[in-house]
């Protein structure tokens, strides 16, 4: 388990990397059946920071990654930027968060609790010229009320791209709640950051809206389930 309210978290690591790296951590036996590469993008790193071009390199990377023992996790974004993957300001990084009740990321339908996130966000990366710009970035933009949530629940796919993604539960059989808003990282360690901060904040956000509506009906599960089912 990653925390008190989240089973699994996963990764969505957008850039560059040698097919030969990727070869060698997607057979890595700490974790095999978790790494999964695709890509529809155009990112090609290696001159600006010095990655050796004698390889097959993949300039389109998409390399997804899940895991339930955030330690694993970590060391996965460790090796993974140890090897020839590299990011630049063409890329994102989404996160996607498995919880352990669908009753938690329902909290996240109220625009307050998307509000929350949004400052928290702010307050922390406010100095940062590459994480302020994602607010408004056309993949990731912040939503600006109400609206903006029903659009992404009930929109079709173009309708995906906000701060918190609600889309994700749709189009995949992994019921998670994708978190689009972080920008490229230079290295591991920025890039662990940013998944404690998600991590954190997400606690922080369930706890307080959870005690504020613990009078939901239990069977919220069923009815969510039943909505997720309808939309697809």
């Amino acid at each position: 388990m990653i925390s008190k309210h989240i089973y699994s978290v996963g990764w969505e690591a957008e850039g560059g990397i040698c097919l030969e790296d990727y070869d060698k951590i997607e057979q890595d036996p700490r974790f095999c059946g978790r790494v999964e590469l695709g890509g529809d993008l155009s990112v090609d790193v290696r001159k600006s920071l010095n990655v050796s071009t004698n390889c097959y390199w993949k300039s389109n990377a998409e390399i997804k990654y899940w895991d339930y023992d955030f330690e694993r996790f970590k060391e996965f974004a460790r090796t993974l930027f140890s090897l020839s993957f590299r990011q630049n300001s063409t890329c994102g990084n989404h996160f996607h968060l498995r919880f352990k009740s669908l009753i938690y990321p329902s909290l996240f339908t109220l625009y307050e609790a998307q509000k929350m996130f949004i400052e928290k966000y702010i307050e922390t990366y406010k100095d940062q010229k590459k994480y302020m710009a994602r607010l408004n970035n056309n993949y990731s933009k912040a939503p600006e009320d109400i609206n903006d949530i029903i659009k992404n629940f009930y929109g079709p796919r173009e309708f995906r791209y906000y701060a918190i993604n609600f889309q994700s539960f749709f189009s995949h059989s992994y019921e998670t709640l994708e978190f689009r808003i972080m920008p490229y990282a230079r290295d591991a360690n920025e890039l662990i950051s940013q998944a404690e901060f998600i991590i954190t904040t997400v606690e922080e956000i369930i706890s307080k809206f959870y005690k504020r509506s613990i009078k939901i009906d239990l069977k919220l599960n069923k009815v969510m389930r039943s909505v997720f089912k309808e939309v697809k």
